[in-house]
Order: structure tokens, then sequence, then C-alpha cells
């Protein structure tokens, strides 16, 4: 007779019997958490300035705050308009220093700002505008001057976020290579290959898209939580799975 009795199952043995048992509602679950977290994803709040996660009490704070006080920095841009007339580009100084975000534009009856059908504004954005609030600024001056051959050449006051976004491209890609080759020397069947890559996948995109429950992220963290995710996604189905 216990020879016929069954051995009580371990806990990951129960884990697993309850995803197999309830693996439709498990799938329509995280498939409805995919679609939120794709909404959700905008919700989040990108905060570009560091210094906000310094204490006001500390010396590295007290020290930069003066610095941004006593030293503004200034973000500029050159925004040429093509085939016009100087009355014509006269015009639409006003249309461009109106602009939500804009300090202070330049522009002049001078071979500087004006030559060969062509005029050049220097426009100086508000000190202490974020990279979006510029990027909208321009965005916004482009399209109030959308009507005539405009171009834009902006000195880039946030350097430090662009380049960690292109460098992160980079690496999301590199990391794509090595686990897909993992994957495929690891896995005991080819078909294991495409269900893990979803699971990361899904893995990555609810990382993402609940973000918004801390209202505001650091561009850090923001550039950095896929590939972090992936590397835990990937660590803990290697482990699973064998």
């Amino acid at each position: 007779m216990n020879g016929n009795k069954k051995s009580p199952m371990s806990f990951m043995q129960r884990v697993a019997t309850g995803i197999v048992n309830k693996r439709k509602f498990i799938f329509f679950a995280f498939a409805a958490l995919a679609v939120f977290s794709i909404f959700s994803s905008k919700w989040v709040k990108v905060n570009e300035d560091l210094m906000k996660y310094l204490n006001e009490k500390t010396e590295a704070r007290q020290g930069l705050d003066i610095m941004e006080k006593e030293f503004s920095e200034y973000i500029t841009a050159q925004v040429m308009v093509a085939n016009v007339t100087y009355e014509t580009a006269a015009t639409l100084l006003p249309l461009i220093k109106n602009v939500a975000g804009v300090h202070a534009v330049e522009f002049k009856d001078s071979p500087d700002h004006y030559k060969d059908s062509s005029a050049l504004f220097f426009v100086v954005f508000k000190p202490g505008n974020t990279a979006a609030q510029t990027e909208e600024a321009q965005a916004e001056i482009k399209s109030r001057l959308s009507a005539y051959d405009t171009y834009i050449k902006s000195g880039n006051g946030f350097p430090t976020q662009d380049i960690m976004k292109k460098e992160m491209t980079i690496v999301m890609a590199i990391a794509a290579v090595i686990v897909f080759s993992v994957l495929l020397l690891t896995s005991q069947t080819y078909m294991e290959i495409p269900v893990l890559l979803i699971t990361f996948g899904m893995a990555a995109l609810l990382n993402v898209g609940t973000n918004f429950i801390f209202g505001t992220i650091s561009y850090i963290t923001k550039s950095i939580c896929v590939i972090l995710q992936l590397a835990l996604a990937v660590d803990y189905a290697i482990i699973l799975s064998h």
C-alpha cells in the first residue's frame, strides 16, 4: 500500500500545476497587462535634473544651487528662413519671440542676420528649461514657420541624456544578439527560443509600463530599466527551464 501512495508535491510543483491549470486566465491577464502597459508607459514623467535627488542640506546640493543661480546656462539655436525678403523676415521675429520657453531672439539688418534672401535668427531659450521643454519650443518655432523654408540648428544643452540614449540603443542590440546566442546554445528544443523571447519582451514591457506607479523616474532609470529587466529575465528563465 505504501508503494501506491503518492509523495507530496513540492512547492515549485504546486506552483507549476497551478499555472498549468489556470493557463488561460494567466494568458489573458498578461495580455491585458501588456496592452495597459503600452498606454501607461506614456504616463511616466522623466526627471532630467539629477540635483533633485540630492538632499537640500548637503554641501554638494548647496554648491550646485549657488552655481546654477550665479552662472545660468543658456541653450541657443540658430533659425534660418530661406527665400524671404528682409521685411518678411522682420515680421517673423515676434512669432518666434512669443514661443513658450524662448528667452530672447536677435535679428538685425546686417550681413550676419540677412544675406542672399536668407534670414538668420539667434534664439536663446530660458535658463532652467528641460530637454523636453527646449525640444517643444523648437518644434513650436518650426510649426509657426512651416510656410517657409526653415532650418534649425540647436546647441545641445543636454549631451549626457542624448549620449546615453544612443549608447543604450547599441547595448540593446548587442544584448539581443547575445541573448539569442545563449538561448540557441542552452535550449533543449528550438521551440523554447520564441517562447522565452516573448517572455522577455513581456517582462520588459510590464517593467516600463508599471513605472507610472512611481510618478517620476530619472532619465538614467528610463535608459537602463529594460536592459536590467532583460538580464534578470534571462537569468531566471535559464535557471527555471533547466
